[in-house]
Order: structure tokens, then sequence, then C-alpha cells
């Protein structure tokens, strides 16, 4: 998968500032629905929030990786946030505070078609190094640049 063509500067987050994980998904959602790709906000974040319920996308170096497949979502969608803190304590269950995250809005239709971009997130996440320099980023455009160039 060329992540080129789903990172988009118009759908990086900089400065995400919550206080809960439905505060940050709200956030998250905000740029699928600016865009077209999912129609109602509010049956995303249900959906998104249930498939937290079930097993949490947090995962190591401060990263999650929040997804879920919706009837509300038109096209797959990749959103961006970096927070400008310490990090979100985004899930009750994990000591883990994130700073990182990528949100992949998934049409039921085409169920499996997030995987390829799933899995190339986790690698690029699990190198502490790469993390950390894109949470330096001051500009979407620099940080989706940057993501953007990344080939696994």
């Amino acid at each position: 998968m060329d992540l080129k063509r789903v990172v988009k500067a118009d759908n990086v987050i900089i400065g995400l500032s919550a206080s809960s994980q439905e505060e940050t998904l709200k956030q998250l959602i905000d740029p699928f629905v600016k865009e077209g790709a999912v129609l109602d906000a509010s049956i995303f974040l249900s959906d998104l929030l249930q498939r937290e319920a079930d097993i949490t996308t947090v995962i190591e170096n401060g990263v999650a990786i929040p997804h879920a497949r919706s009837q509300t979502v038109e096209r797959m969608s990749l959103s961006i946030g970096i927070t400008d803190s310490e990090g979100i304590s985004y899930n009750s269950d994990s000591e883990i505070k994130c700073k990182l995250f990528f949100c992949i809005a998934v049409p039921l239709f085409a169920p499996t078609s997030h995987l390829p971009l799933l899995q190339l997130l986790a690698l690029y996440s699990h190198n502490i190094k790469r993390v950390e320099k894109l949470i330096q980023y001051k500009t979407a455009a620099g940080l989706s640049k940057a993501l953007g160039a990344f080939k696994g």
C-alpha cells in the first residue's frame, strides 16, 4: 500500500487536546465528516467506542490505531492526531499515554480494505524513533509528507 494515497494534510490534527477516549475520537472523526467519507459522526463514534470496548487499539510507543467498520462510512479514510501534551490516557485499562493516533474509517462493504494500511501503520509505530520524529512535526503538510514517504 502506498501511504501517499491515504495520508492527507487535511486529515491531520496537530495539537489534539482531549481528556477522554470519546473526546479524542470525536476530534479524529471530524475530518472524515468534512471530506464526506463518514455520513453520520455519531454512528461512527458509537462503532469506534464499541470496537475499543471489545479490544483496545493502544499499541506500544504511545500510539493508538482506533478503527471500525461502519454502515456510515462511504470510503476508507485515515485521520492522524498528535497531542501537544504529555499524552492522553486513552484507555483506562492501559497505563500507556498516547501521543499519536491513527484513526481508520472502514466501510461495511469492504470489511478488509483497511488491513494493509493497518499493518503498515503498526510497522511504522513499532519504531520509537520514527514515532518520536513524527510527533515533532508542527505542520500537517510536513507530517503527511514524512509519513507518506514510509514504504515499510
